[in-house]
């Protein structure tokens, strides 16, 4: 056996990971850790391979690609910036307090008590000073921004699907998809106020669950312009609907409480820390349920069927 040759196998079964043997006056416990430290990174690397050829590793490298966590955070600045305005422009008409108002019906659907409903109130000025400081082309403005959101959805779903820019001709599908989320959000959000006990609230999950499903199926069609097939987005929107009864669940559990507190410590701020918290929560689950369904599709079926946009 030749000492010099670097491809002899070292003697008395001696460790791979250790190069040799140990420089003369090494002590024999610095060897071994060394030899110790060498299996552990082999072990580490060993497993490391095994869990990224997995389900839960392929997610986990798509939530690094994609940045999942920004991306749901400028979806949320976004969906901010878009909901104070309109609901700014929307009390010169119809003020916040009035029971009877878009506004308030928003705020009251949300699932908030009533000290969290006034404390979303004092965020807005009174209606007088909102006529007097809106314009007709002030909202027209905040129609166009409002625009922004869906958008930026639109892209969010391209990147997860690892698809082009939608083509020019089908950038009015945020404006149509943004009507329809704002009808089916009043009558979503409108049909849990009717839930008075225990059993309503279970049956009228029972019955809005598939509802929400088709939308969100419909959604990711819609916004990709028809560019996968409907099988491919089923599980994304089964995960999204997941996601939504979660953050509900939320809403209903700690929301109005983080906002009497968020203002009793922090004044008006601590109102808008915790809508944002809320809105990233939204948006991360929007995002989020169309990951898992494209992870789960591109793991078990590496070429998902890709269509024409517009077909």
């Amino acid at each position: 056996m030749d000492p010099a040759d670097p491809n002899t196998a070292p003697p008395n079964g001696a460790p791979t990971g250790v190069s040799g043997p140990s420089p003369a006056g090494e002590p024999a416990a610095e060897a071994r850790g060394r030899s110790l430290q060498a299996r552990m990174l082999a072990g580490y690397a060993d497993r490391r391979g095994r869990f990224d050829v997995t389900l839960a590793g392929h997610g986990l490298r798509r939530v690094r690609e994609i940045d999942l966590v920004n991306q749901a955070l400028i979806l949320a600045a976004l969906a901010f910036m878009v909901l104070v305005p309109m609901l700014i422009t929307v009390q010169a008409v119809s003020p916040l307090g009035s029971r009877h108002s878009v506004a308030s019906r928003l705020v009251r659907r949300l699932g908030l008590s009533d000290r969290a409903e006034v404390e979303v109130q004092h965020l807005f000025a009174g209606s007088a000073t909102v006529r007097s400081a809106t314009t007709g082309i002030g909202a027209l403005l905040v129609v166009l921004a409002a625009l922004s959101w869906p958008r930026a959805l639109q892209k969010g779903y391209e990147l997860v699907w690892m698809l082009p820019t939608t083509a020019r001709r089908l950038s009015w599908r945020p404006a149509a998809w943004l009507a329809s989320f704002v009808a089916a959000s009043d009558v979503l959000l409108g049909s849990s106020t009717l839930a008075s006990s225990a059993p309503r609230r279970v049956a009228i999950g029972v019955i809005s669950a598939p509802l929400i499903a088709l939308y969100m199926w419909w959604t990711q069609y819609f916004l990709l312009g028809g560019r996968l097939g409907w099988r491919a987005l089923l599980p994304g929107a089964l995960a999204t609907t997941v996601g939504l009864f979660g953050l509900h669940a939320y809403t209903a559990l700690f929301l109005s409480s983080s906002i009497t507190s968020g203002s009793r410590e922090y004044g008006p701020i601590g109102v808008v820390f915790a809508l944002l918290s809320f809105l990233i929560g939204f948006c991360v689950v929007m995002l989020g349920g169309a990951l898992v369904g494209a992870t789960i599709v591109h793991h078990s079926r590496p070429a998902p069927e890709v269509l024409a946009p517009g077909s």
